[in-house]
């Protein structure tokens, strides 16, 4: 990369922004400026030499000049090459992958937000009791706003911010490995390079085992560098409560299209007018839908009782074929409540 000749200092400045701007349209941001020596003002012509190194952990990229345009002192300290910005990304926008001190925001039982240590939190947070420390942004151009789902599982309302997490939450309602979910429920803060950084994971699920576990849901685009730094540090914070943190898998279109057909019926309400014992006894043997829901009556009347059962595990079916009149439904044994076939 090749810069013109600049006329004076503020004319450099000029000239770096494009860079500066394309650095941090990637998610990059500024470290702490740390000069190799003193830059001489007679800067005729400067050459950058734009270098990225990815790791599994943080990029640096490093923007150089010539020793030509440097002191006496740089040429003599840095072999020729005197290094003049530092930019680095990474976890949370920094290259610290585990800061020494964070806090966690958190709304207490009296409606109060609070902020405490990390450690002395673990002991007193009921997170499945925790309303949402932070709400999802209304953002021009988005087709979806954010919204709540009516959780089966907990029969109390989750947000979501995106399609994406509308998604996720589907599914996990779905899961019968799911005990419980909340959206945001906690916010870890910590400093890193003498500024603030803030991240609020997207969920909190429970798990039947009594596991916890932390969930963020980028997208389709998948997570970007920042969320993938800042989920490191919350990361392993978290292992230390004994609790995991996960990015939520982009499901397949047809499990996705076949799950919100079904999540409608996802109310008790629409298995009333069946009985469990006779709805599995309909679908003792592999059946297709349609001839099981016309064995139980009026498929008007029986096809919610069918759909709610596929729904909550008392069905199986194979989740990865288009739902239809032809699909074969099966029963699940009492007892043995088990995830379908995906």
């Amino acid at each position: 990369m090749t810069f013109p000749r600049p006329a004076k200092i503020s004319d450099m400045r000029r000239l770096c922004l494009p860079l500066v701007t394309t650095i941090r349209a990637r998610g990059w941001w500024l470290s702490p400026l740390r000069s190799a020596g003193p830059v001489g003002r007679g800067i005729s012509r400067v050459e950058s030499c734009l270098r990225a190194v990815q790791t599994d952990l943080h990029c640096i990229v490093w923007l150089a000049v010539p020793a030509h345009c440097a002191g006496t002192a740089s040429r003599s300290s840095m072999g020729g090459r005197a290094a003049c910005v530092r930019w680095a990304t990474g976890v949370g926008g920094g290259g610290e992958m585990h800061p020494r001190h964070v806090d966690v925001r958190f709304v207490g039982p009296d409606g109060v937000l609070l902020r405490k240590p990390w450690r002395t939190a673990i002991g007193e947070l009921r997170l499945m009791e925790c309303p949402m420390v932070r709400g999802f942004p209304l953002r021009r151009g988005r087709r979806l706003a954010p919204g709540w789902w009516w959780s089966a599982t907990t029969s109390r309302l989750v947000g979501y911010g995106s399609a994406a997490m509308r998604d996720a939450v589907m599914m996990l309602d779905q899961d019968p490995q799911v005990a419980g979910m909340v959206s945001r429920p906690v916010e870890f803060v910590w400093n890193e390079r003498g500024r603030i950084v803030t991240h609020a994971p997207d969920l909190a699920v429970a798990e039947a085992g009594g596991g916890i576990r932390l969930v963020d849901c980028p997208g389709s685009g998948g997570p970007s560098a920042r969320l993938i730094g800042r989920a490191r540090v919350v990361e392993a914070w978290a292992r230390e409560a004994g609790w995991e943190h996960q990015f939520a898998d982009t499901a397949d279109p047809v499990v996705l299209a076949n799950g919100r057909w079904l999540s409608v019926y996802r109310h008790p309400r629409c298995s009333v007018a069946i009985p469990t014992a006779r709805l599995r006894g309909a679908f003792a043997q592999p059946t297709t839908l349609g001839e099981g829901a016309l064995r139980l009556g009026d498929p008007i009347a029986t096809l919610p009782a069918v759909y709610h059962g596929l729904w909550n595990g008392l069905l199986s079916m194979a989740w990865s074929r288009p739902l239809s009149e032809e699909t074969l439904v099966s029963a699940v044994p009492a007892g043995r409540r088990k995830q379908a076939e995906r």
